[in-house]
Parts: structure tokens; sequence; C-alpha cells
């Protein structure tokens, strides 16, 4: 279990890390008993940016996700990887590329898949991997520019945040 100090530090660490601010937005694509919804909220709230819901009986249909992250201009992803390869997937079958306005994709709770991490690095400006389980913490692993390419992080750290 994760105490309160510690959520607000991963939290505000994201929002640091990514630039996020008022004009981002995020698809709340995971459901509120999963632990990655915490970010979508409370971390975008934070930030003072905006959610976007999801239709509840469209919430597994990537062509769904697609009109919204366009008609709202997304900025943010976070998923799991099976999630986000599920948007690619369509994504890819319609055109060659998601909107330009999704600059952050955020990928954690399993490991992502090789082609799925492959293909990040082109779906997003930023990609964060960060495998493992959220009820123990959030450890960045890696990043993916598609300006750069892969860039590894291995072992590095949230900032730490002092209060809270």
């Amino acid at each position: 279990v994760i105490d309160h100090r510690g959520a607000v530090n991963t939290l505000l660490d994201i929002n640091r890390r990514f630039a996020v601010g008022a004009r981002d937005r995020v698809l709340a694509i995971s459901s509120l008993s999963f632990d990655l919804s915490v970010y979508d909220f409370f971390g975008m709230l934070a930030a003072g940016a905006a959610v976007v819901l999801l239709e509840p009986q469209q919430a597994l249909d990537p062509a769904h996700w697609l009109a919204l992250i366009e008609r709202h201009q997304v900025s943010l992803w976070n998923s799991v990887p099976a999630l986000f390869s599920m948007l690619l997937e369509y994504a890819e079958g319609e055109r060659s590329a998601l909107p330009s306005s999704l600059r952050v994709a955020m990928l954690s709770g399993e490991d992502s898949p090789d082609a799925t991490r492959t293909r990040l690095g082109v779906a997003a400006d930023v990609a964060a991997d960060q495998p493992g389980r959220g009820d123990r913490g959030v450890h960045l692993v890696d990043t993916v520019s598609a300006a750069t390419g892969r860039s590894p992080l291995a072992q590095h750290s949230l900032r730490q945040t002092s209060g809270s």
C-alpha cells in the first residue's frame, strides 16, 4: 500500500517531468477501480488540466478513443500497454499517425511488448514506459522520443517533494 505522501509525490513528479499544465487533457481510459485512474484524475486536477471521459458503452472501442482524442485535443495517454496497442492498431488502419495533440504516452501496469515500444516512439513526442504494479509505486525506466529515438533512463528515480 502506498501512503498519501508517496502518491502525491508520484503525481507531482509526473506533472513536473512532462510539464503537464492547464492546457493538457488526458483521456480517462482506465476504469475508476484501476490504480492508473489515480493519475488521470488527481494528477491532472493538480496541474489544472482536464479529464476527458469515455462513453461507458464505448469504453473498449478504439474508434471512440481516437474520435475523443481528436475532438478534445487530448495531449496525454495513460494506460496499460495493451490498450495503447489497440489504439495504435486502429489508428494505423485508418491513417499513418495519431493526432499531433498527443504529446505524452505513459504505459504501465504490465511489460510493454517490443513491438509496442518500437511503435510508441513515433506515436508521441515523449513516451514513458513504467512497468510494475501501481500498488508498489511507479519507477520511470525508459522514455522514447520520436525526435531522438530510444533514451533509456534506467534507475532514474522520481524527484522527492517535501510536504504533502
